[in-house]
This record gives C-alpha cells, structure tokens and sequence, in this order.
C-alpha cells in the first residue's frame, strides 16, 4: 500500500484478472495498513487464503477482528510476523488461523539476503504446533533460494516462496526441483 510498506505490488484487479485463468490456490499476502478495509475486495477477487501483518493491527481486539472477518468470508486466514517482531506476539492467535509466516528478510522489495536469526522463529513455531497439536502451516517469504530451502524446511516450513531465485530466469523448473530437493 506505500505505507506498511515503501513499495505498491499487486491488487484485487490483478488477482482477479489472474484467477480467472487459473484454478491454482489463491495465497494473497497482505502488506498493508488497514487490512480489514481490502478483505472483501481481495476475496471478491479469487483469495483463497488471506495472510495480514501482526504488526498492522493495534491490538488483540483488532487482531482477533480481522481473522474473524477472514473466516466470515469462508477463506482460509494467515498472520504473517516481521523477522524484527517477536513471534510469541502470535500466541493468543495459533489457534485461530490456517498459516503463520515466517518473513525471513524486511518486507516490500525482492532480492533480499536471508536472515539466519529467522529460522529459530520457524523452529519455535513448529514445536508448538506439534506440542499443542495446532493445525497451521508454516510458511516462509524472502531470500529463499537453493541453499536456504533446506534449512527453512528442516527447521519446520511447510511452504517456500521463493521470488528473485525464479523470476526472470531461464531454468526456472530446475530451480523448483532443487527447492523441493528432486
């Protein structure tokens, strides 16, 4: 939005212009201020699940709002957390939600250099899935590529996204097996 953070990506006409080409899974990633002003129109445009920030709603109360107006629309909700945020601030939620994301570089621009210190966060957040028997994925964005993938999956990811390893490049289906370790 410009504000969240420094940058503009994709909105709902884009998604909406994409989903009707697709029948792929929908994974909106909201970097936004306001999450809960957009939620209709990203739904309304093919989101099969919407992740927002921790870090964009002011308190629990307005957490536990915008997770509850996700699931009022029947899509699958994500909370996402800053590699600076700390990721007990999630606690109160990990019942509550389909996916957790793990940022592992500062959000808004691509090409990042993966930071280490992010891993713990999956391993943390892996336990008490398993300790708690949550039912959550784990996802982790930035600086995925053919050295960190392994790492992120062996600390507990779930899913990778990975942008700049791919984009752009001639052997993007190699790249994809070596992600998956094919």
């Amino acid at each position: 939005d410009g504000h969240f953070v420094p940058n503009i990506s994709f909105g709902a006409p884009i998604i909406q212009a994409v989903s009707k080409r697709h029948t792929l899974f929908n994974d909106v990633h909201l970097m936004i201020k306001n999450p809960q002003q957009f939620i209709a129109s990203f739904v309304q445009a093919g989101a099969n699940l919407i992740t927002f920030h921790i870090e964009a709603t002011q308190t629990e109360v307005d957490t536990l709002a915008v997770i509850n107006l996700i699931k009022h629309y029947g899509v699958k909700v994500g909370i996402s957390v800053k590699p600076q945020t700390d990721v007990s601030l999630l606690n109160p939620y990990l019942d509550k939600v389909d996916l957790i994301l793990v940022m592992t570089v500062e959000p808004g621009f691509g090409g990042q250099t993966f930071i280490e210190s992010t891993l713990d966060k999956v391993r943390l957040c892996q336990q008490i899935r398993r300790e708690k028997k949550y039912h959550y994925l784990i996802e982790v964005d930035g600086g995925i590529n053919n050295l960190t993938a392994k790492r992120c999956i062996d600390a507990g990811a779930d899913i990778l996204v990975a942008g700049s390893y791919l984009f752009g490049k001639k052997d993007i289906a190699q790249r994809i097996k070596t992600l998956k370790n094919e």
